[in-house]
Parts: structure tokens; sequence; C-alpha cells
């Protein structure tokens, strides 16, 4: 028993996709660039902290260094014009502190391993600063009452400083306090 069709387009071969076949590969192309850009975002904001916690164990050696050398920790010396922002702030004290501690032969010998994004070589146009992993400047802040201890900051991903002064009362406990809550 022969039937043949009435459909001349029975008997052909099927070309291309259907429609549902086209969307279901547009959904599962999606959902891998999706896990992609996310996995990436977690990757850079992951290799920022781990420059940030190394910038810091960096220059609190060379703080150290330079303490031992001169006798006290270099000086705040504090912007003019205390009114400006907190990040303008933390620039002028880095960039003091950036020259402070390269004009001490031990303290500048400790500095020869940043982190190159810590010292802005990867920027259009370096300062003589410090930065942090994400960018902003370290602040370097040296208080009286608590002994001397300098404390260093980054403001981390959003560009705030999140913590207060009166929390640390030694210098080790400033430095853990800043590893611990940059690898949060």
């Amino acid at each position: 028993m022969n039937i043949r069709s009435d459909n001349p387009t029975a008997s052909r071969p099927r070309r291309g996709f259907t429609m549902v076949e086209l969307m279901a590969a547009i959904v599962i192309v999606s959902i891998l660039a999706a896990l992609t850009i996310s996995v990436s975002v977690y990757l850079r904001q992951d290799s920022a902290r781990k420059v940030t916690v190394a910038t810091l164990d960096i220059l609190s050696t060379a703080i150290e260094a330079y303490r031992e050398e001169k006798g006290s920790v270099p000086a705040e010396n504090s912007p003019t014009n205390p009114t400006g922002n907190e990040l303008a702030q933390a620039t002028a004290r880095s960039k003091n502190l950036y020259t402070q501690l390269f004009q001490v032969k031990s303290s500048a010998d400790r500095l020869a391993n940043l982190p190159k994004e810590a010292n802005g070589e990867n920027r259009k146009n370096p300062a003589s600063m410090f930065y942090d992993g994400f960018g902003n400047p370290i602040d370097y802040q040296s208080f009286g009452g608590l002994g001397g201890a300098p404390l260093l900051r980054s403001a981390g991903p959003d560009g705030k400083f999140g913590f207060s002064v009166a929390e640390f009362p030694t210098y080790a406990e400033q430095v853990k306090f800043q590893k611990d809550n940059i690898q949060k």
C-alpha cells in the first residue's frame, strides 16, 4: 500500500532549526554567560583583596623599620584643609607617608616588594602614594593616644573607611583587623 502525501515538503529533509530549538540554545548560552561573568567579578574582587592584604603587610613592616631607625613612626601631617572628603584626606596622608618611608633606607628596602597596583604603576598618572587593590588610597594615621601606634586603612571596594580608630589599642590588632575584614 503506497500512500502518497499531498504535502510536497513532507518527503524533503528538514533544514535549519525550529523556534523552540533556537530559544533553548539562547537560554543555555545566556545562563553560561551569566555564570562566567559572576565568577570573573568574584575573582577580580578576590584578587584586589589579596593585593590589599599584601600591601598592608608590606607597609606595616616598612613602618616598623622606620620606627626602629628613627625612634618613632612617620608623622601623620594631616591635610591643611580638613573639610575635604575622607578619600581626599586619605590621599594627602598617603602621599606624606610615601615620601617619609622612601627617605629612610631600611623602610624603602621593604617597599621594594610592593605589588604594582599598590604603587600606582598601572595608572596613567601614578602619584607618589600608596593604593589598595581597589584603586583607593591607603589611609595612614598616627595617634598619640594609642601609644603612637599607626593606623593603616583600606577603603575597600565601596570606597568608604568603615571602622573606628578607638577599636584598636595596639598596632598588631589594627593589622589583624584589616586582614580579617578584607578577607571576608
